[in-house]
């Protein structure tokens, strides 16, 4: 009996550690004019301006900022958030800076000169 409770225990924890690797991993795609900054591949892009990109996101919410997932992708890629105030965060890699905008079911991402 304890021998099946300590498998379906580390059953439980293997899929869901395959979950948030398949959503984590798969769910992102970096673009080149971003400076290979990650993007949600279920976000559709709504504005493309002068480097700002917008993007309706259902996952985006204003009161929990970004989601994890989204952040451990972001610093697994080697972006390093270095100011984050209400709904702005901003990330640094290789002397390039990337502002993003949080808000309710949408992303800005903004390229900073």
């Amino acid at each position: 009996m304890m021998r099946k409770a300590v498998w379906l225990i580390v059953a439980v924890i293997l899929a869901g550690g395959l979950y948030f690797y398949y959503h984590t991993y798969f769910s992102y795609e970096t673009l080149k004019e971003l400076h290979h900054f990650p993007v949600p591949k279920h976000a559709d892009l709504v504005d493309k301006g002068d480097g700002i990109y917008g993007f309706n996101w259902p996952k985006a919410r204003e009161e929990d900022g970004i989601p994890f997932g989204y952040q451990f992708m972001l610093e697994r890629q080697g972006w390093k958030e270095i100011l984050q105030e209400g709904a702005l965060t901003e990330y640094e890699k290789d002397d390039f800076h990337i502002s993003v905008i949080c808000t309710n079911k949408y992303l800005k991402i903004l390229i900073d000169t």
